[in-house]
């Protein structure tokens, strides 16, 4: 048989489609049946029928509450958790979180937070995506006040790394792995796949560095298949060879999408990525860079190695 306490939060939780952020709570005891705590009746009834939801005001729910702890204060209202949210406070925070990042899948269905359970449809969710955006807060608050195992894990308080996304762009150096990298799918989540992602960088550069030492000296071997010399003067839309401009063309091409990649790449402003990048144009220098000297470019009397 019920308690008062629980019958009422039972029938408040039917009633108003476990919305309340407190019927969370609710949920999570009693799949545990724990009776202490924040879990004790009488704590989670004060944690849902605290809650601002219209439901509650009316439809004969939460009767108890409203006569001994809304029209005359007891110390039995003096239990619950002290940060709980109401749903009121939560749709407000799901509709700045949306509005900051709209393209968040939870978004997509309670941008406004007028949704089925915002708390743990949308607002818990986007948390576990974003901890540190600011609306955050009172979710991180509430974590840190509870003890009971089974709530943390309703509410995700200890999220996998591996559910995490990377927060908005941001335009200052840093040095965090979790970033996005070119592809919103390639987001390095542990320190292999960080490292990974930054020798990739490295590889880009210098295969970037390399691609455009090659492009000086087969320019010059170009040059010379062409006849240029010192006096020729070339005419715009009549080159001597379609075949070797259209070389140029996809060498251009192919150099300028290293180059294009290797910039978007820096612009991540993820100082690990940046290192990379500078370290495989460097090496790649290093390695040939030799080849674009005098003595290494071929001339009109020396073929191209």
């Amino acid at each position: 048989m019920l308690d008062v306490y629980s019958k009422e939060t039972s029938e408040a939780c039917a009633l108003a489609k476990h919305v309340p952020v407190g019927c969370s709570v609710y949920k999570a005891c009693q799949d545990e049946k724990f009776e202490k705590g924040f879990c004790a009746p009488q704590s989670v009834w004060n944690d849902v029928c605290s809650d601002d939801l219209d439901v509650l005001r009316r439809d004969g729910v939460c009767e108890r509450y409203q006569e001994n702890c809304i029209e005359s204060k007891t110390d039995e209202c003096d239990s619950g958790l002290p940060n709980m949210l109401k749903t009121s406070e939560v749709r407000a925070l799901i509709k700045e979180m949306c509005l900051e990042m709209p393209k968040m899948k939870q978004c997509g269905h309670c941008k406004t937070g007028e949704c089925g359970d915002p708390f743990m449809s949308a607002y818990v969710p986007l948390c576990v995506s974003m901890p540190n955006m600011h609306e955050c807060k009172p979710w991180r608050d509430m974590c840190t006040t509870v003890k009971e195992s089974q709530i943390k894990t309703a509410w995700r308080c200890s999220s996998k790394k591996e559910e995490l996304d990377p927060p908005p762009m941001r335009m200052y150096l840093h040095f965090s792995r979790l970033d996005y990298v070119l592809f919103s799918w390639w987001v390095p989540r542990t320190s292999l796949s960080y490292a990974l992602a930054c020798l990739t960088c490295f590889f880009t550069g210098l295969i970037s560095s390399t691609a455009r030492i090659y492009r000086v000296r087969a320019e010059a071997h170009w040059g010379r298949l062409e006849g240029e010399h010192p006096d020729a003067e070339p005419q715009w839309f009549a080159p001597p060879s379609f075949a070797l401009n259209l070389n140029r063309a996809v060498l251009v091409a192919f150099v300028s999408l290293l180059d294009f990649a290797v910039m978007l790449l820096v612009m991540t402003f993820n100082g690990g990525i940046i290192i990379s990048c500078v370290a495989g144009l460097a090496f790649g220098h290093l390695l040939f860079g030799h080849m674009t000297s005098k003595r290494a470019v071929p001339t009109c009397c020396s073929p191209l190695d």
